[in-house]
């Protein structure tokens, strides 16, 4: 599900579809995390109702709705099972709220904060093995995405 379309005209191609959007050309305000790491660069929120947040009970419901949403997404067990053509997505909930990382081809970390217009890194050792920002706390799924 997609939201703060109205900056994007006539909410025209969503997810991206046409390559046009990229993290040069797009206000960084306009789109989430998940717009970041899925490169759609618009505010992408991964469940199929406006009601409610994502939250560790529907941790599953949201990876079926993005595996869904975008049929160049699989899930992985680690870095070693990704495709020359793919990169690396990982995504945690918290009680409220989701997060998204995605890894870059220099194998640094990367994640956005909502409509901050700030793009940092995180090390490896937190995106594997801490709670990220202090309140992502749910497992950890890994996913590879087909670059395009």
């Amino acid at each position: 599900m997609f939201y703060n379309t109205r900056t994007l005209k006539n909410n025209e191609d969503l997810f991206n579809n046409e390559r046009k959007r990229n993290v040069n050309n797009t206000n960084k305000d306009i789109y989430n995390c998940g717009g970041y790491a899925l490169e759609t660069f618009s505010w992408y929120v991964p469940r199929t109702t406006t009601r409610g947040c994502v939250n560790n009970d529907s941790h599953a419901d949201s990876i079926q709705t993005m595996l869904k949403d975008f049929p160049t997404l699989r899930i992985i067990n680690t870095i070693d099972d990704l495709q020359p053509n793919e990169y690396a997505i990982a995504y945690k909930t918290s009680e409220s709220d989701f997060h998204f990382i995605k890894r870059s081809n220099n194998g640094h970390w990367f994640h956005k904060m909502g409509g901050c217009d700030i793009i940092e890194t995180m090390p490896v050792n937190t995106v594997f093995n801490e709670k990220w920002n202090g309140r992502y706390d749910s497992e950890l799924t890994l996913f590879a995405k087909k670059r395009e």
